[in-house]
This record gives structure tokens, C-alpha cells and sequence, in this order.
């Protein structure tokens, strides 16, 4: 493999944030260059554009919740203040909540974001070993964007890491320092969704290339949408394991800088092929566009782009 420029950032004014040509990879843009190279290709050129999901935006509304809680303010959440939340979340990406949902799905969202508040109150809250007054101090930090260089391309080009922990917790005491993060799915998360994610290494990263801080450990607060209730999920990394991701993250860069985007419509489960859940109208924000979706599965290549079932 070619190393080429990795992890040296001589010459780059870290002050000065990226540049315009660089190249800039979160965790989410590994996630989705796993999922499928062309999809992230087509919404990198503006040829599709992402479409909000229910599931997403749920999430930002518990997000927004535990952001609030933790800033100190606790108005109580009534189904007008998470409807704000959650419209407000749609609409950054161009959307109108009002013409996505139905008024059915809608109610029966809210109604369980409220539980999912009230139960984060009584069953997260307490458990956390930090609050408000860390916040006051400075020793917790909210949503903190954090922007480091990961090295330069052969052709000049400059790569930049970028991510946004949704708690980085960093007293003095370093063996309870923690970087925490909300989810929610709808079957809930096991321990090795915890152990293997990419989220933890580039976070753990970047804190300690921006902050001057190590920490290798965190927890993640998985909101289970079929059961209805919180469970912590703790893991930690090495410095191998993050300097492992880092490489990763590289050659994903590579990738991206010479417009690589192969098509990946199938996967193997236990030895055969299928069509990929990605692979479809429902789920693909480039479907419409995508010159690789056919498939000798005679399904869908003719059906348009569908990415708003799941809202109603």
C-alpha cells in the first residue's frame, strides 16, 4: 500500500483549517464507502442528494434533548417542543416535515420520543458521572467539532479529519475521562457493534490531536426502539486500534481524491450472492442516477426512487 504522505501535515498551518480542495473523511464517509463506493461518489459530485430518514432524524431529536439537559436547560419536552426539534432537523437538509410524514407516523414518533426523554431523565442521567456543573468548568464538552490534518497526497492535496462527539468528558482524573455518544435503533445495538465501530478510534484521534488529551475509552447510549428502554454500551481502544482506523481512513482518502467509486450491489450471505438492502429505490439517495443498479434479479431497476416509504 501506498503510505505516501501519511501523518505528514510539515507546512500546514493547523490554525488555518482545511483548504478548499481537501479532502475531508469522518467515520460516517468510511461507513458509507463500505456500504457502497458509488453512492458516496454520486453524492460527492451533487448528483444525488442525501434524503433525511425517519430514523435519523429521530435521533437528532434525542440528541437535541440530552444536548439540552446537559447545557442546563430543563424546560420540560412537550410534543410542540420535539415537533420544532425534529423540523428543524429536516429542514437543514432542504426538507419540509409537514410533507415527508404523515400525521399518524408523526404522532406515534413524538409519542415515543417523549418516552425515550423521560427515560434518558430517570435511567441515563444518573448513571453518567458528569452534568451541568462540568459544563460550567469546561471539562465537558458539548457537540465539540474538531478538524485535524491526517497528512498529504502525493499530488499536494491535503487530507483532513473531521468528527463530532456528542460528549467528551476530560478532567483531570484520566481514568474517567470518556467520549459518550446517543444512538438509537430499532432492534438496539450488541457489544461488538460497540467494540468494532470506527466512531470511538477517530474521535479518541482527533481529542488528542486537538486537545492534547488521550482518551481511549467511551460509552454508547443505545436507545432500543423495539423495547423502549437505554443501554450502556462501554468499550475502549489501544493506540494500535486507532492507528490502525487512521491508516484505514487514509486509504479511504486515496480513494476519494482519485474519484474511485466502485459499484457494490451485492453481498454474500453464507456463500451466495444477493442484491444488497442498499441496492434499492428505498434505500439509495443515487438511485435514479446510478448507472450500476442493474442486476439479473429482474426487480427494480425500473422503479423510482422511493426513499420516503419508511416515513409513512
Amino acid at each position: 500500500m501506498n503510505w505516501e504522505g501519511y501523518g505528514s501535515i510539515d507546512g500546514i498551518d493547523v490554525a488555518d483549517g482545511p483548504p478548499s480542495d481537501a479532502v475531508l473523511v469522518r467515520q460516517s464517509t468510511s461507513k458509507s464507502m463500505a456500504l457502497c463506493p458509488a453512492k458516496q461518489g454520486y453524492l460527492l459530485s451533487g448528483k444525488a442528494k442525501q434524503v433525511p430518514s425517519e430514523a435519523m432524524s429521530f435521533g437528532t431529536m434525542i440528541h437535541t434533548f440530552a444536548e439540552e439537559r446537559l447545557r442546563g436547560n430543563a424546560a420540560i419536552v412537550t410534543f410542540d417542543v420535539l415537533a420544532k426539534w425534529w423540523d428543524e432537523a429536516v429542514a437543514k437538509d432542504g426538507y419540509d416535515l409537514s410533507a415527508l410524514v404523515s400525521e399518524s407516523r408523526m404522532a406515534e414518533s413524538l409519542q415515543e420520543a417523549i418516552e425515550a426523554c423521560a427515560a434518558w431523565d430517570r435511567d441515563v442521567y444518573p448513571r453518567l458521572g458528569y452534568g451541568y456543573a462540568d459544563f460550567v468548568s469546561g471539562e465537558l464538552q458539548l457537540e465539540l467539532r474538531m478538524e485535524f490534518p491526517l497528512g498529504v497526497l502525493p499530488n499536494g492535496r491535503e487530507v483532513w479529519m473531521h468528527g463530532t462527539p456528542d460528549v467528551t468528558f476530560i478532567p483531570d482524573d484520566p481514568t474517567v475521562r470518556t467520549i459518550d455518544d446517543w444512538k438509537t435503533a430499532r432492534r438496539g445495538w450488541d457489544i461488538s457493534e460497540a467494540d468494532m465501530t470506527q466512531q470511538l478510534d477517530v474521535y479518541s484521534w482527533l481529542v488528542e490531536k486537538t486537545l492534547d488529551v488521550q482518551v481511549l475509552q467511551g460509552t454508547y447510549w443505545v436507545w432500543n426502539r423495539d423495547k423502549r428502554y437505554w443501554e450502556p454500551l462501554s468499550t475502549s481502544r489501544t493506540d494500535a486500534q486507532v492507528e490502525a482506523t487512521m491508516r484505514h481512513m487514509w486509504q479511504v482518502a486515496r480513494q476519494i481524491d482519485g474519484e474511485a467509486f466502485p459499484f457494490k450491489r451485492t453481498d454474500v450471505s453464507w456463500g451466495k450472492y444477493r442484491r444488497g438492502w442498499w441496492c434499492s429505490p428505498k434505500y439509495c439517495a443515487a438511485w435514479d442516477v446510478c448507472e450500476g443498479k442493474h442486476l439479473n434479479d429482474d426487480v427494480w431497476e425500473e422503479t423510482p426512487i422511493d426513499v420516503f416509504a419508511g416515513w409513512q
